[in-house]
């Protein structure tokens, strides 16, 4: 996306503004879209519909690139449709873990990266030769794929379904404020909230224009292509692993050791000079990212009251991903025309350093039970 506008005339904070309205309007669409998930028990609709919508928008984009409202509209539709997924997958497969422990969240979500390892070398190829354009109308077929194939799969079996609504259970209204509340008196939770945040702030301003750090040294868009690619390829054979790391160091510690690592990756990017010494680095995604999500959606789904798990599991991303993200792609492109690239990714550093330092402060000294923190014994 960030290629794609700047070489229609729009400027990096133009850019990062729409990639703000992407992560932004996720913000509402996650919450409300978990929420739904654990009221209904219907992730095979609301994958198919969003992924629906979002081919949509994919199509229409490349035409409408020349009308900026178009452009941020259509960032705000695929925001709150393929963009407020995750966490419903993630529920999802931990509910199906319940069921059966045999399945590996970090295997599950593995073959994602495997796929999106692959989309992303294909289409930097593609968009390197034919133009970029090309690449939302293949986005758009897969989108389509996905939709049909969420469709078809097996209703949850009974015992990874909520209980069925009775006469005088609370209203899906009122089942999301009892979740909203749940999630604001949880200490360890808001704590999680706030370092992720801080740490993405950095970390999503620093991907977002990842694209114009490898141009300045020389790189081109199928080097884009590549980076995503081994980043996407770094991530699978960890997530496989993550289940035997969480079993050993799971919780805070791990959080904060990956912030850490993640503080140290990104102020690296800022003394790099050659588009090869980037996609090197990229192969520290893995641990940076992959062992990161897999380590938070599994703390979440320890501390998260059963009846709001899709929920918990909904806002973090909301927080990080979405308030984190928006804030960073935006500032992003400020400060890229106001001080440098060098600039934003080393503050990208620090700030990851500091959500590792508020993790290790608050939840340091916590053990975890399921659904609920308790203090440490001496």
């Amino acid at each position: 996306m960030v290629p794609f506008l700047t070489d229609n005339g729009y400027s990096p904070s133009q850019a990062g503004f729409v990639m703000s309205a992407v992560f932004g309007f996720a913000i509402l669409g996650q919450p409300i879209v978990g929420s739904l998930s654990d009221r209904m028990n219907s992730p095979r609709w609301i994958i198919t519909v969003a992924m629906a919508a979002a081919a949509a928008g994919a199509v229409i984009l490349p035409q409408a690139v020349g009308v900026y409202g178009i452009v941020v509209a259509i960032a705000l539709l695929y925001s709150l449709t393929a963009n407020s997924l995750p966490a419903v997958l993630d529920a999802w497969i931990m509910a199906r873990r319940r069921h059966n422990p045999g399945v590996s969240y970090g295997i599950a979500r593995g073959f994602g990266s495997l796929g999106f390892a692959l989309a992303a070398l294909v289409f930097g190829a593609i968009a390197n030769r034919f133009g970029i354009p090309i690449v939302f109308l293949f986005y758009a077929g897969l989108a389509v794929g996905v939709a049909i194939l969420a469709l078809l799969m097996p209703r949850p079996v009974a015992s990874e379904s909520l209980p069925v609504p009775q006469p005088g259970r609370s209203s899906s209204k009122r089942h999301l404020l009892e979740g909203l509340q749940a999630a604001a008196t949880n200490g360890p939770y808001i704590a999680l909230l706030v370092a992720t945040y801080v740490a993405f702030l950095g970390f999503r301003a620093a991907m977002t224009f990842l694209p114009l750090l490898l141009s300045s040294v020389g790189g081109t868009v199928a080097d884009v292509g590549v980076a995503h690619s081994i980043a996407a390829v770094s991530e699978a054979p960890l997530l496989f692993l993550s289940g035997a790391l969480i079993r050993r160091v799971r919780g805070p510690k791990l959080i904060a050791g990956v912030l850490l690592l993640m503080a140290v990756r990104l102020f690296v990017y800022s003394l790099l000079g050659s588009p090869g010494a980037i996609l090197i680095l990229q192969v520290s995604h893995g641990i940076t990212f992959g062992i990161f999500l897999a380590a938070v959606v599994d703390y979440i789904d320890v501390i998260a009251p059963e009846d709001h798990r899709s929920l918990f599991q909904a806002i973090a991303p909301s927080v990080f991903f979405g308030l984190g993200s928006v804030a960073g792609s935006w500032l992003g492109g400020v400060g890229i025309e106001t001080f440098s690239l060098q600039w934003v990714y080393r503050t990208a550093g620090l700030l990851a350093l500091v959500g590792a330092l508020i993790v290790i402060v608050f939840n340091g000294r916590r053990r975890t039970t399921r659904g609920a923190v308790v203090p440490e014994r001496s």
